[in-house]
């Protein structure tokens, strides 16, 4: 795996916890 690869999930996996923990009620 490379770096770019490695970013791009992390990128993605805070984008997606960032929409859960903004609307918890709703989650």
């Amino acid at each position: 795996m490379t770096m770019l690869k490695v970013f791009e999930l992390i990128g993605r996996y805070f984008m997606l916890m960032g929409k859960v923990f903004s609307r918890p009620e709703k989650a």
